[in-house]
């Protein structure tokens, strides 16, 4: 009887010695106190949690790693024997549902007026996207054209010409329209968190150029350090390698990005030296900084940009030893600053930018036999162009139950320089106020808009808009909008002295 009770006691001591060798873990979110699921690491091991709490045996203290699906990791000094409550914050930097082109501050896609697509960082992964032309191949309503002469991509969207379609980087339109068009092969995503798509009259927010719709890419400023590197081939002759870098520090990041894009030019029948598709290299390099806190937040980015083109000629005759290339320059620099400010009520957005655009066309004598070139030596046969613009835009919001009103200048001046523009210099200034009013009645959203416009060259029309979102029962949304667009002709448009040598 006494072994058996000796048997207890020491089983009971066991037991309870290997129960208090427990040190347990509990992790809620930082902002509503929630339990959330998390995963540990301390050393090769690794054990997961869905309800908020893990019990791990450890013989001495040690760092622990904590992470969780949209929260920041935190790397804690625990103990043996002892119980922990730890506390993680959300990832300042997943944007999640958030329409950032929506400058109302209710902007997630299931409560917002807008048709509006996101296609998020995964999606770009998923579909191997390189640049902007490769992640709207897939949009509905867009169709991506490309100009083989130009070696640039161009689009529509929804039947209206690109031209029709303002293009931005964080809110900050870009420069460099060749016919109307902007290269989107020239925009690599290599940094992009999301491009956002919004389909349907912009005019009184975003102005001239915005009548068929909006296409925003949003940068990356990640709070965790990360690196990445990416090459791609395709059969055609395409080469990409790009690769990335994020140091964070307190409520600082500072992100690093560049890559490299080769395309051997094809053609569908072999030939000596011409391609159906000229080839092209490009060369792009980011560098990003942000500073944010709770109610403030600081961004900046500065983008270059080099594309280079060669269209080569056929052989002269008779003989076929000299022939005429001509190759394309395009250098694209762009800057920006954007401001956030938010109160309980309020808020205020501030967004300065500049962008450069040089294009440079040589044509030059080929010598097959020797193979050396020389510039051909007629001034008409040589251009160089160069753009400047300058964006100023500043929106105030105010919001009281369930309504909010937005108050905005924006204000957009631009400069071009080249022989072939009439005068040498031509200079262009369109500045705009607008307001857009947004209610909210049960299953009813309605949005007003309405922009004064004053441009250097011409009278600048009243713009206006009416866009309505209606909850049915079933679950399904209606969305009416009608609005009034005004397409400015751009600098080049108005001042490009054009000669057709046909």
């Amino acid at each position: 009887m006494n072994s058996y009770r000796s048997f207890f006691v020491l089983f009971f001591c066991a037991a309870w010695a290997a129960v208090s060798a427990q040190t347990v873990i509990r992790v809620s979110d930082a902002k509503d106190g929630s339990e959330i699921g998390f995963s540990i690491s301390y050393g090769d091991s690794v054990k997961m949690s869905i309800n908020g709490q893990v019990s791990i045996e450890l013989e001495h203290a040690r760092v622990v790693s904590i992470r969780s699906e949209d929260h920041l990791t935190e790397e804690r000094l625990v103990k043996p024997n002892q119980s922990y409550h730890f506390y993680l914050y959300s990832n300042i930097t997943n944007l999640g549902e958030l329409v950032v082109s929506d400058v109302h501050s209710i902007n997630k896609p299931q409560q917002t007026v807008l048709n509006v697509s996101r296609i998020s960082s995964k999606r770009i992964e998923q579909l191997g996207a390189v640049d902007l032309r490769d992640a709207l191949s897939f949009e509905n309503n867009i169709r991506i054209n490309r100009d083989n002469a130009l070696g640039s991509s161009g689009l529509s969207m929804m039947g209206i010409s690109g031209n029709n379609v303002k293009l931005m980087v964080d809110g900050v339109p870009v420069i460099g329209r060749l016919f109307g068009q902007l290269d989107l092969e020239q925009f690599n995503l290599v940094n992009s968190s999301q491009v956002e798509v919004i389909k349907g009259p912009m005019s009184v927010i975003y102005g001239s150029n915005a009548l068929a719709g909006t296409i925003n890419l949003i940068s990356n400023n990640p709070s965790t350090q990360t690196a990445s590197l990416r090459a791609t081939h395709e059969s055609d002759g395409q080469y990409h390698l790009s690769g990335q870098y994020s140091q964070p520090f307190n409520n600082h990041t500072i992100s690093l990005s560049g890559g490299r894009m080769l395309f051997n030019g094809w053609s569908a029948a072999d030939t000596n030296r011409t391609f159906d598709w000229i080839p092209k290299e490009q060369y792009n390099a980011r560098l990003g900084y942000q500073f944010k806190t709770d109610s403030f937040r600081l961004n900046f980015r500065t983008e270059f940009t080099r594309a280079f083109l060669l269209d080569r000629g056929e052989a002269l005759a008779p003989y076929g030893e000299f022939a005429i290339d001509q190759k394309y320059t395009n250098v694209r620099l762009d800057n920006s600053l954007n401001l956030y400010w938010k109160r309980k009520y309020s808020n205020l957005n501030v967004i300065i930018g500049q962008n450069h655009f040089n294009r440079k066309k040589n044509k030059f004598y080929k010598d097959l036999v020797l193979l050396e070139e020389q510039l051909i030596p007629l001034a008409e046969e040589q251009d160089t162009q160069v753009f400047d613009a300058y964006v100023l835009r500043s929106i105030y919001g105010f919001s009281h139950g369930n309504y909010e009103t937005l108050i905005g200048l924006d204000a957009n001046h631009e400069r071009g320089e080249g022989k072939r523009i009439s005068a040498g210099v031509q200079e262009q200034t369109d500045v705009a106020l607008f307001s857009s009013t947004e209610f909210r009645l049960k299953r009813w959203i309605v949005r007003t808009g309405l922009r004064y416009a004053y441009n250097s060259a011409f009278k600048a029309p009243l713009i206006y808009s009416l866009q309505t979102r209606y909850d049915m029962k079933n679950s399904q949304v209606l969305k009416l909008a009608y609005g009034r667009g005004f397409r400015a002709p751009s600098l080049k448009e108005l001042h490009l002295d054009f000669n057709d040598s046909r």
